[in-house]
């Protein structure tokens, strides 16, 4: 598990941290099937309680993430080359299970 110093919602840190993730779980020799992230611990920009000696994300960087954020709004136009040469891919559900719970439309109907 890798732990961010603090709360960010940088692209290029969280992309940072997911490359540590892989490094360190990656073992040669090893045939790997499947991989995923997961994020723990989520919290709200605001409030956040300010602390003199603890690193906070920097203010050109939210304003950056703010005019991604914008420009792919309307359609998705600016991704990080992390993502690959085509990160428009969807994810395959094939062994999706219903969502019977939270969704009233995948109820079963009884005739």
């Amino acid at each position: 598990m890798i732990t961010l110093d603090y709360p960010t919602n940088d692209t290029r840190t969280l992309i940072k941290a997911a490359k540590q993730g892989v490094a360190s779980a990656f073992e040669p020799n090893y045939r790997y099937a499947r991989a995923g992230v997961g994020l723990l611990d989520i919290r709200d920009e605001n409030p956040t309680q300010m602390n003199f000696f603890d690193r906070y994300q920097d203010d050109r960087s939210k304003k950056l993430m703010q005019v991604v954020d914008k420009l792919n709004k309307k359609e998705p136009q600016v991704f990080f080359a992390s993502s690959g040469i085509d990160p428009f891919w969807s994810m395959q559900r094939k062994l999706k299970s219903p969502a019977y719970t939270t969704r009233i439309s995948q109820l079963p109907i009884v005739k």
